[in-house]
């Protein structure tokens, strides 16, 4: 799978792949003070190293996203014109911030990431698959959105009470971060570890059910779109009012309405739908997406939005059910 990198981590250092990862991981002071923020810089080898001053500006020739040489998308579906592509390596798409811990992600490995994603869910559901994304808001709950958007399908999010009580399409594919989180009778099931860098599911895995990153990295980085109606359901949101159906073009539209005109955006949201629908509007912008964990304090909060340059977006209100066809 490539070269092996290094990443530091809570004063321990873990061995990742290169070809998978171009991040740098750093622990944060307890203490708000700008001379101990975790500092980093992009060096020629693509990883990203403690040791350098971090600079926060960005070129003329960098601050938007690049279409140039990436992967040719379906015509008429304006949601995977957001979506990075393996041409995109110039920058990071994505930074994630937990109380431990600084990723950056550029829009080539998140790209790789869709695709691996997509690969093993065609490879599993077939195509145009429905697949239930019941993890917390991070890196790994948006690729594996994207993955499904790729592979034609839709996610479904939401607890699996509601996406019941609510009478949402049965989904073909659970995906969970806790074997409670599943819903049982979906004919494939994965689990995917919490850690941020972990390469397989921690303990042994329940009978037929997959592992969300250890069975993900066989397939290829590269998938072509699975062509697909702009007008198909791209997210149903389990809501106490019932499910909410959004359209692949009611969902770029609201994300291109709501991107700001900003060099990085903040992203901070209790739950993963909320959470991707803001990454997705930081990225019709031409921005970043800094994104926090949903249990990380303000004073987190503040460090990523000084450090990043980033500023907050509010948060897209859910409309009621718009009845898009499956």
């Amino acid at each position: 799978m490539g070269e092996w990198g290094e990443a530091t981590h809570s004063s321990d250092c873990k061995r990742i792949r290169r070809s998978c990862f171009n991040v740098f991981m750093t622990p944060f002071p307890d203490s708000a003070d700008p001379s101990n923020e975790p500092k980093n810089t992009s060096r020629p080898d693509g990883i990203f190293h403690p040791d350098s001053t971090f600079n926060t500006s960005h070129s003329d020739s960098s601050s938007s996203i690049s279409r140039s040489g990436g992967i040719s998308h379906p015509e008429g579906d304006p949601l995977l014109d957001i979506l990075p592509t393996a041409a995109d390596a110039d920058r990071p798409w994505l930074v994630w911030y937990s109380p431990d811990e600084r990723i950056e992600l550029t829009g080539h490995v998140l790209s790789m990431w869709a695709a691996k994603t997509a690969g093993l869910l065609s490879a599993e559901a077939g195509g145009r698959p429905r697949v239930h994304v019941a993890l917390e808001p991070g890196w790994r709950a948006l690729t594996w959105c994207l993955g499904t958007w790729l592979a034609g399908g839709r996610a479904l999010m939401g607890p699996a009470a509601l996406l019941d009580a609510a009478r949402a399409d049965e989904p073909d594919v659970s995906v969970a971060d806790r074997q409670e989180a599943l819903i049982p009778h979906a004919e494939v099931q994965v689990l995917v570890p919490r850690a941020s860098l972990a390469t397989g599911w921690d303990g042994e895995l329940p009978p037929l059910v997959l592992d969300g990153v250890a069975d993900v990295m066989p397939h290829p980085d590269t998938f072509a779109p699975v062509r697909t109606g702009a007008d198909r359901t791209a997210l149903t949101l389990a809501t106490g009012g019932g499910a909410v159906d959004i359209g692949r073009d009611e969902l770029a539209g609201a994300a291109v309405s709501a991107a700001p005109s900003a060099r990085a955006v903040l992203v901070r949201s209790p739950d993963a739908a909320g959470a991707v629908r803001a990454v997705l509007a930081a990225w019709a912008g031409g921005a970043t997406a800094v994104l926090l964990d949903a249990a990380a304090p303000d004073s987190l909060a503040r460090t990523a939005a000084r450090q990043e340059g980033a500023v907050a977006l509010a948060p897209q209100p859910v409309e009621t059910a718009t009845g898009n066809p499956s």
